[in-house]
């Protein structure tokens, strides 16, 4: 009988093939992980508004500003500033709770704008970037409009 060993517990030791992957997937999060590392190789084309950067997410861009590479200089308490002025502010922000950001669609909480966006481009939830009358997406536009 042969033996499947999981090498990153290195104590595992699983029946099937099929029981590893399950193992992989469960506890050391094999797709997300798999996912994460095949954006580094997707094509960048989210432009910043400010700086000739290109990123491959929106979430990227964002965070980008949020944690001063931009030369702008735009910074956290900046994307938080522009997402309280935004019009759809109270769709995804908890002004009352410390500039806390809420998914739209689905209510989970996050930090930061980028968390938020990141949240939404993945497979966790329906909020849509690309839904023209989204917040979310009313968002970026008034970012790129005000930042721009």
């Amino acid at each position: 009988m042969y033996h499947f060993w999981c090498p990153l517990c290195y104590w595992d030791d699983f029946d099937t093939q099929s029981e590893l992957n399950e193992h992989f997937e469960a506890t050391h999060y094999w797709c997300s992980l798999l996912h994460q590392h095949t954006l580094i190789h997707t094509a960048k084309y989210i432009e910043c508004p400010t700086c000739p950067r290109k990123c491959s997410r929106e979430s990227a861009m964002v965070l980008h500003l949020e944690v001063g590479r931009c030369p702008s200089g735009v910074g956290s308490e900046g994307i938080d500033k522009l997402a309280g002025e935004c019009r759809q502010w109270r769709r995804f922000l908890d002004k009352a709770n410390g500039f806390m950001y809420n998914c739209p669609t689905c209510g989970e909480k996050f930090l930061y704008m980028s968390g938020l966006l990141q949240h939404a481009e993945s497979e966790r939830c329906s909020e849509d970037l690309d839904e023209t009358y989204g917040p979310l997406a009313i968002f970026l536009r008034f970012l790129r409009s005000r930042l721009g």
